[in-house]
């Protein structure tokens, strides 16, 4: 399947918002490549194998998403940086090079 990071996880190594790539395998078992930067306690949560276009195979762990929700109240969530990504918006296609 297909995917795309909706998070710069890691700008040095390519790891970019809009990165596009395909999963590997899901794994529970903490992987080792130090990628996000996650404050995740339960490490057993699932972390995503992927391979992306610039040849790094990767692990993708949660990451914490907060929104100010105003009065000084927060909501936090830990998800997965990753969509599908068949299709993607003009948006994300601009200035990207495809090859057929």
């Amino acid at each position: 399947m297909v995917v795309m990071l909706t998070r710069n996880v890691a700008t040095a190594r390519g790891l970019v918002n809009g990165a596009l790539r395909k999963v590997v395998r899901f794994d529970r078992t903490q992987y080792t490549a130090g990628v996000v930067q996650t404050k995740a306690n339960d490490m057993s949560a699932p972390v995503v194998v992927v391979h992306f276009q610039n040849g790094l195979v990767e692990g993708i762990h949660c990451c914490e998403w907060t929104v100010d929700m105003g009065n000084g109240h927060y909501a936090t969530r830990w998800q997965l940086p990753l969509l599908p990504a068949w299709a993607m918006t003009i948006h994300k296609a601009q200035g990207r090079i495809y090859i057929i």
